[in-house]
This record gives C-alpha cells, sequence and structure tokens, in this order.
C-alpha cells in the first residue's frame, strides 16, 4: 500500500562562495541505500579533485535509513548540518552532496557548518517540496446532459481532472485521495440522480508542491 511523503521535485546543484572556499550542492531523487551509494560516488567522480565530498540522505523503502559523512571535516561541521536540512523539511528519498574546494582561508566549526547548511538549504530550496499523495484514478462515466454539473462539483472541490474522454457517453478521469472515493462517490451519485458511474483503478501517487 502506498503512503504520503514529503521529497523533491527537481534534482539540480547551486553554488555558493565563502571566504573564497566553493561549495556546491547536488541534491538528488534515490528511494534505496545502494542507490544513494552509487549516486555518492558518481559525484565524487564529478569532483574528484574537490578537497572533501561530504553528504547525507534519507530513504524509506518500507525502513527509514538516514546516513551522513564529514568526509575529513571537523566531526559534526558537514554532514550532520546536511542531513538536519533533510529532516528539517521532513523529506524521504533524497541524498545531498555538497563538495568544497578550499578556499585558502579556514572558516571555523561554526563558519563550515553555516556554509554546509546554507548551501544544502539552498539546493533543496530550487529542487522545491513537493508532497507525495497515495491516490486512486477514479473514471466518471456520464451522459452530456450532466457533463456540466459534474464539471462544476470538480473545479469547485478542486478535484485533478487528468483526462477527459467525449465519446457516446462523457468518461472524466481523475485524481483522488483514496479517503475520499467513498463519499465524492456519493456526492455525484446524488447530484446526477444516479446517472453516473464510476471505475475506480489501482493506487498511484499525485504530486503537490508545498
Amino acid at each position: 500500500m502506498n503512503r504520503d511523503y514529503t521529497t523533491i521535485k527537481n534534482e539540480n546543484s547551486c553554488e555558493i562562495i565563502e571566504k573564497k572556499s566553493r561549495f556546491i550542492a547536488t541534491v538528488k531523487k534515490v528511494s534505496t541505500n545502494e542507490q544513494a551509494q552509487m549516486a555518492i560516488e558518481e559525484i565524487k567522480n564529478l569532483y574528484s579533485d574537490a578537497s572533501h565530498n561530504t553528504y547525507a540522505f534519507r530513504v524509506n523503502d518500507g525502513n527509514l535509513y538516514q546516513k551522513y559523512s564529514d568526509d575529513n571535516e571537523p566531526k559534526g561541521t558537514a554532514g550532520l548540518p546536511i542531513l538536519e536540512v533533510i529532516t528539517g523539511n521532513d523529506l524521504e528519498n533524497v541524498l545531498i552532496v555538497v563538495t568544497r574546494y578550499f578556499g585558502g582561508t579556514l572558516l571555523g566549526t561554526g563558519g563550515l557548518a553555516r556554509a554546509y547548511s546554507k548551501a544544502a538549504k539552498m539546493a533543496v530550496k530550487n529542487a522545491k517540496v513537493v508532497k507525495m499523495m497515495s491516490c486512486h484514478q477514479v473514471d466518471i462515466k456520464c451522459s452530456y446532459p450532466m457533463l456540466g454539473r459534474l464539471q462544476n462539483y470538480l473545479l469547485e472541490n478542486n478535484i485533478n481532472v487528468i483526462n477527459t474522454e467525449f465519446l457516446e457517453n462523457v468518461i472524466i478521469a481523475v485524481l483522488m485521495k483514496k479517503e475520499n472515493v467513498e463519499f465524492i462517490k456519493n456526492e455525484l451519485i446524488n447530484l446526477t440522480s444516479g446517472h453516473v458511474e464510476f471505475t475506480i483503478g489501482k493506487e498511484q501517487y499525485m504530486e503537490m508542491e508545498i
């Protein structure tokens, strides 16, 4: 059974400069520990000349698992601040790698933690946080005289219409949260005096920006 969770919409990277040190934050979608480790190695290879490639990730494939690494930065100054950005946004299935090119000036432990956190926060902001909501596709079949009533109801109740077919009857495909299906079905039956049919599909995810 699917479950709701929060993650990122897009993968991306961004860069900040702190006292001539470059911090490049890369955020990726991963769904398993193995995927995360592979992505970390790819980024390490991409920035093989960097001073540090620090990271944190959090995945849930039925069991919640998280890990971080300071990659030889002082303990607690890199991986943990990155992980706190992930947990602070309640993100799952997300990896953030922050690559540092040392600029010659020491930042101190506090300065390092702030820089790594800032880069990670910027990457998450650019990636956009989304809620992945478990839902059903429901195909609603109605006659043409009932179409206007149906469309008005769906619009007024912000129900996500993904497709409309105009055949002998009209078939409107919508996405509904599982717990709302029976209530909306009854509402539409009452609205059309029973002149409506439903086909309920398998569970899937609907993405909503937050």
